[in-house]
């Protein structure tokens, strides 16, 4: 059966929440390949050269693709036309011809933004690449569930392989190569993965050479298994150690060869144990967590838990706001410079919910603050220069919604008023603004005090 392009259903994916234009300009136009600079004309092949076995894996995949028709044959007069591109040179976890990174950065954009439907409806679906798992509370409940998401996939022209799927509900279900069973409330890795890792393990032998990419695979299927193996991480530890003492570095060429030598033995002698590589977690609800940080030494493991702060603060907020509406923190007008600022400070923090870097670099000048007509909002941007931490909250301004306003229709409307970030950031702003001095928004009332650090706030901004 020949596939369908997505194109084709590109008005069921503009009926999305919230996709983005990019999403559809993939959907609409397929993917294509980004290039930094315009790439040089196309001169010749470069031949790829891999071994007998290599080679009938390559064969294979591409024979699927072209049943498929996901990759077609190149015209014989247009073979010396276009670029050129090694596309297939990137082996996949299969250890065949894959795709380049970018392309599964693309599917996964484009499977988000097909899942934002399921969530808004309370349908729970872990997903990876092309890997989905429904979860629900009940067998009723997920059989109801999967058949939305047959729906959608269908609606949206997504091609489902029932030969892969497994449509029947279970408690007991295999999921990126992890073995979960919610009658038992237990998982542990599946037995191809363990006997992928016991491969990859027993393949470095004494007294012969690592190539650097044999020895990345040990190490990313190592790292993929120490999330299901109690403390898969501290015994990756030593394994790393022989590593960097051998010169290992992630940079070297993958063809580079490291030479083994007898403490091999001993750096991977526990993940050779398949009872080890067997073991996992016990599944069950989590009621508190605590943090533990990991220092390791060439002979022994050292484990430290840090201090560890209360997740909710010791006192009551609505308390705290009710003292905002009397005195001394009111009226604004005449209150001094001390409590008007803690009250905006508080305010501006509990509205936006920014952290303490996004706080400290809004600014006052009339490019970085703007209030609405009738005082209905204020957009506050950062000062030119400053870097938030969250990279993603780069250029997205604080908007701070007014409510309650005039006129006001009972007196619980007045009183809430009161409260209104926009009206105290407004009268901040007005009393301080014959004497502030600097472009930030936050000014010290008293010699030695910062605003931002006072400990009525470090909670809210200290996420």
């Amino acid at each position: 059966m020949s596939l369908i392009p997505l194109s084709d259903n590109l008005a069921a994916w503009k009926l999305l929440p919230g996709v983005s234009q990019w999403v559809l300009d993939a959907v609409k136009k397929g993917y294509r390949i980004q290039f930094a600079t315009r790439p040089p004309q196309f001169q010749e092949v470069l031949p790829t050269i891999v071994g007998t076995h290599q080679t009938l894996f390559l064969q294979e995949e591409l024979l699927s693709l072209l049943r498929k028709g996901a990759i077609e044959h190149v015209p014989l007069p247009d073979q010396d036309l276009g670029f050129y591109s090694r596309y297939f040179i990137v082996p996949n976890k299969r250890g065949r011809g894959g795709c380049i990174h970018s392309v599964t950065t693309t599917f996964t954009k484009c499977m988000d933004a097909a899942l934002v439907p399921l969530r808004l409806q309370g349908i729970r679906v872990l997903n990876y690449l092309d890997d989905w798992l429904i979860l629900a509370h009940s067998k009723a409940m997920t059989a109801s569930h999967q058949d939305v998401v047959l729906a959608l996939l269908r609606i949206l022209g997504l091609r489902i392989n029932l030969e892969k799927c497994v449509l029947s509900p279970s408690q007991r279900n295999t999921f990126l190569g992890v073995i979960c069973d919610s009658t038992m409330m237990w998982a542990c890795l599946s037995p191809a993965w363990v006997a992928s890792i016991l491969s990859a393990v027993n393949s470095v032998q004494l007294d012969q050479s690592l190539s650097v990419a044999e020895a990345q695979r040990v190490l990313g299927l190592m790292a993929a298994a120490a999330n299901v193996i109690p403390l898969g991480l501290l015994h990756m530890r030593p394994f790393q150690f022989w590593l960097r003492g051998a010169g290992f570095h992630p940079r070297r060429h993958p063809l580079d060869a490291i030479r083994v030598m007898r403490r091999r033995l001993y750096t991977l002698l526990t993940w050779t144990r398949p009872q080890f590589l067997a073991a996992g977690p016990t599944l069950r609800a989590c009621h508190h967590h605590r943090t533990l940080l990991t220092d390791a030494s060439l002979s022994v493991w050292v484990r430290r838990s840090p201090s560890c702060r209360p997740c909710l603060p010791s006192w009551d907020l609505s308390v705290v706001l009710d003292m905002l509406l009397e005195a001394p923190f009111e009226s604004m007008e005449s209150a001094s410079e001390k409590f008007l600022t803690l009250k905006m400070a508080l305010l501006l923090v509990l509205a936006s919910l920014r952290r303490v870097g996004d706080l400290q670099a809004l600014s006052v000048t009339p490019i970085c603050l703007e209030f609405a007509p009738g005082m209905s909002k204020a957009i506050l941007q950062r000062r030119a220069g400053c870097v938030p931490k969250v990279r993603r909250m780069a250029g997205r301004p604080v908007i701070l919604q007014a409510f309650c306003l005039l006129p006001h229709e009972s007196a619980e409307q007045e009183r809430l008023h009161l409260l209104c970030p926009v009206r105290a950031l407004r009268t901040y702003v007005h009393r301080f603004g014959s004497w502030h001095k600097s472009p930030s928004l936050f000014i010290c009332f008293a010699a030695g005090t910062r605003v931002i650090r006072s400990p009525s706030i470090t909670w809210h901004t200290g996420w």
